[in-house]
């Protein structure tokens, strides 16, 4: 993007060339946002983007929570947020009637020239940076507010022309981030899908493992016996066999299971679960 887009009203061909650099940079930054699908790449860009629209210091993007009388401030930018600031504020701010609230309750943009001095101001946290200008725009969803984008502390007032710049950029804000949360619901549905075929898959695979092995009670025996650590003496004695009859029966059992050993055969037996 090429920077900030300023406003000349006084030259009717400046005007003009303007108004060609906002529609492009409107159409890039759209093109940006609509590629990405993870939800907070999608916020960082869209507030870096407004900032950058509108010459502004900093400003953050806030969604408006399910019972909407709160707001929880999801990307902030343009100063340094330390983590103990981020743990104490980033919390879901109540929407009492000022400022803030007439964009992401009212659904309608607010601009001040000193928010500083607003009469229904309620203060900042500590060490957040003092706001003078400021502007705010809705999030709207089918006309629904979802939230709001907010600048601040640009190098002179905010005018009509960057109020309804940012109103048609938070329209592809809205889209992008509503496209971002239909993303990780798919991906969610698709991993439990996955999770519940694989546990089918498993279940069924181990049932055939199982019908696919002949192994007859008394094989079943003996390899209880070796998974105990029985000497082929030792199930000779416990089965009353002879010792050539221990070493036929091991010997067919190793066959069932392909494998070359007693050992191998008893950890065989365990891994398809017939033991």
């Amino acid at each position: 993007m090429g920077g900030v887009v300023s406003f000349d009203g006084d030259n009717p061909a400046r005007r003009a060339d303007e108004s060609h650099e906002r529609l492009q940079a409107l159409y890039q930054l759209a093109i940006e946002t609509s590629e990405l699908r993870d939800l907070q790449q999608v916020l960082d860009l869209a507030l870096r983007q407004c900032l950058a629209l509108t010459g502004s210091q900093f400003g953050f993007i806030g969604l408006n929570a399910a019972d909407s009388d709160a707001m929880d401030v999801v990307a902030v930018q343009g100063f340094e947020v330390s983590k103990r600031f981020y743990e104490q504020f980033h919390l879901l701010m109540p929407l009492r009637p000022r400022l803030l609230a007439h964009a992401a309750l009212d659904n309608r943009p607010v601009r001040s020239l000193d928010a500083m001095s607003e009469e229904n101001r309620v203060g900042q946290p500590r060490g957040h940076p003092p706001v003078h200008e400021f502007l705010g725009v809705p999030l709207r969803r089918r006309g629904l507010p979802m939230g709001m984008i907010g600048v601040a502390n640009r190098a002179g007032a905010y005018l009509e022309e960057h109020e309804h710049l940012l109103l048609t950029y938070a329209a592809q804000v809205a889209i992008a981030i509503h496209n971002a949360h239909l993303y990780d619901e798919l991906k969610a549905a698709k991993e439990e899908l996955e999770r519940v075929m694989l546990g089918q898959f498993t279940a069924l695979r181990s049932a055939q493992v199982k019908e696919d092995v002949s192994l007859s009670d008394s094989d079943l025996q003996v390899l209880a016996l070796v998974a105990a650590g029985a000497s082929n003496a030792d199930v000779s004695a416990a089965l009353h066999w002879s010792l050539p009859s221990v070493k036929r029966k091991l010997h067919r059992i190793c066959t069932q299971l392909g494998a070359r050993s007693r050992a191998q055969a008893t950890a065989e037996a365990v891994r398809r679960g017939v033991i």
